[in-house]
């Protein structure tokens, strides 16, 4: 269990600036997302010619934020969870729980990642658009989806090996 202890810091120097990347990226689509909806206002109430690129456009910035920000907030552990009763187990046992989780999550995200890459193919080799108003190819705006689920199997795969480097640690300590 030595070499875990060795992939730590290498690990978590590469997951960071990771999730720092993800963080500017998702803050500079969320300022071009308000300059558009303010431009689309600004058209719509003051003279009444809504531009009609602007909905479609809000709505697939929020997928690609949506999409990157959920690997972000893996990193940093900010995501939604019910602790109240692991919380009272002890540290081994909430460590061995925490790896279930994150094996059961990574599984459905690999799973979501080759779907989303099967999904965008389909999307490119059928030429799939947007529709009746735009003819936007779908492909370039489908593509996130595996991106997202991929950067995400890579902070599930860095939690992993934190969790195990902690049960490493615990049960070593404990031995002694």
């Amino acid at each position: 269990m030595s070499w875990i202890k060795s992939l730590v810091p290498i690990v978590l120097r590469y997951s960071d600036s990771l999730a720092s990347w993800l963080s500017i990226v998702c803050g500079v689509i969320m300022w071009a997302l308000m300059i558009i909806s303010v431009y689309a206002v600004v058209l719509r109430y003051f003279f009444n010619d809504p531009p009609t690129w602007s909905m479609p456009v809000a709505q697939y910035a929020l997928l690609w934020i949506v999409s990157l920000s959920i690997s972000y907030t893996q990193a940093r552990g900010t995501h939604i969870k019910i602790d109240a009763i692991i919380t009272r187990a002890p540290q081994t046992i909430q460590s061995g729980v925490g790896m279930f989780v994150l094996v059961l999550a990574l599984f459905f995200f690999i799973l979501f990642t080759w779907s989303g890459i099967n999904y965008s193919l389909d999307a490119f080799r059928n030429s799939w658009n947007s529709g009746p108003t735009l003819y936007w190819p779908l492909f370039p705006i489908m593509v996130i989806m595996p991106v997202g689920g991929f950067l995400m199997v890579l902070q599930l795969l860095t939690t992993l090996i934190k969790e195990m480097a902690v049960l490493s640690t615990n049960l070593s300590t404990n031995k002694r």
